[in-house]
């Protein structure tokens, strides 16, 4: 009988430290379990419920959010749209780009320049893993 070992990969979970990061996702149940995983692993979440919500949120928030996690596909204002409207604000925002159509949807966050791409469903590994990427990456470009 072959011996087979059990690898143990060990989680690259990033623990934030009060990093403030903005969600925008319209199915609620996404958004608050989002919400709730990065505010257990140390950030601090601003949520909103569409494109046109987020940007007002953005606008009016006093400390600006460090990262953007975004829903691709969302009524009133779709995350494409989100996108572009946040970069003419903020250039170096981190973007992540999130949707169930990953196939369809990554080719269009990519020309946007987004580079980070998460599939729903998505778990709390990889939600921390992309977004510890993105802001590692924004840290060594300032």
């Amino acid at each position: 009988m072959e011996h087979r070992e059990i690898q143990v990969v060990e989680s690259k979970r990033c623990l934030g430290q009060g990093e403030l990061i903005l969600v925008v996702d319209d199915e609620a149940a996404i958004l608050t379990a989002t919400k709730h995983t990065l505010e257990a692993f140390g950030y601090r979440v601003i949520a909103a419920c569409d494109g046109t919500d987020a940007i007002a949120t953005f606008l009016k928030s006093s400390e600006k959010p460090v990262a953007l996690i975004t829903d691709m596909m969302m009524p009133n204002m779709d995350g494409p749209t989100l996108i572009q409207a946040l970069l003419k604000i903020h250039p170096e925002l981190p973007i992540i780009g999130a949707s169930g159509l990953s196939h369809q949807m990554q080719a269009q966050v990519n020309s946007l320049g987004v580079k980070h791409f998460l599939r729903k469903p998505y778990n709390a590994d990889a939600l921390l893993e992309a977004l510890g990427d993105v802001l590692q990456q924004a840290r060594k470009a300032a």
